[in-house]
């Protein structure tokens, strides 16, 4: 409870001290933006803006450092909450379930829930690369079940499979498919749960 606060506190004070910061380059700014395009100081204005953004065009390593750029920011949205899922996901479920198998569901649940699609269809999403042996169609069935379980109710327990499961190896694999899909549903369940707090 007080780490939630912590956080609430230190996210007002990181919101004031960018605002503040805004404020002062807007105010120490030398040239104002020409409000009118058609004002004859607004040409120059643009002239200056125009030949720094064509140096820049002209710089070769320009493909290279975007790329890298993005390969950074693509790896802050991933790798972190990505980790955290994992180690929850290792602890409740790697007793009998591979490591491996655990880490790339939660990959694939931490690329898929923050987007635009069903709960079905994010099941579905986030196992296909595991699960790539199985038809879409197929892996829709795996998923319904657990996606109208869960309408109007938001309890993870809710969608796990019984505890006393037999050893991964020893499951046949449609059994294999179910448990993958319950485990990325509980997946799922648990970042928006997170997300919640």
């Amino acid at each position: 409870m007080q780490n939630q606060s912590n956080y609430g506190r230190n996210y007002e004070h990181r919101l004031e001290r960018v605002q503040a910061e805004l404020l002062e380059l807007i105010l120490e700014e030398d040239s104002v933006y020409p409000w009118n395009p058609t004002s004859p100081e607004a040409e120059a204005y643009f002239a200056a803006l125009d030949s720094g953004i064509d140096e820049w065009l002209d710089m070769e390593d320009v493909p290279q450092r975007s790329e890298h750029f993005f390969s950074m920011l693509h790896q802050c949205w991933e790798v972190v909450p990505s980790q955290e899922l994992e180690s929850s996901l290792l602890k409740r479920f790697g007793s009998f379930v591979p490591a491996e198998l655990l880490s790339a569901i939660a990959t694939g649940a931490t690329q898929v829930v923050t987007t635009n699609l069903s709960h079905l269809e994010k099941l579905v999403e986030s196992v296909q690369p595991i699960l790539s042996y199985w038809a879409e169609e197929d892996l829709e069935i795996f998923a319904r079940p657990l996606a109208y379980a869960m309408r109007g109710k938001n309890n993870l327990e809710a969608t796990i499979f019984h505890e006393e499961m037999a050893a991964w190896e020893q499951l046949s694999s449609v059994e294999q498919a179910k448990a993958t899909m319950a485990i990325a549903n509980y997946a799922l369940l648990h970042i928006q749960e997170q997300s919640e707090k």
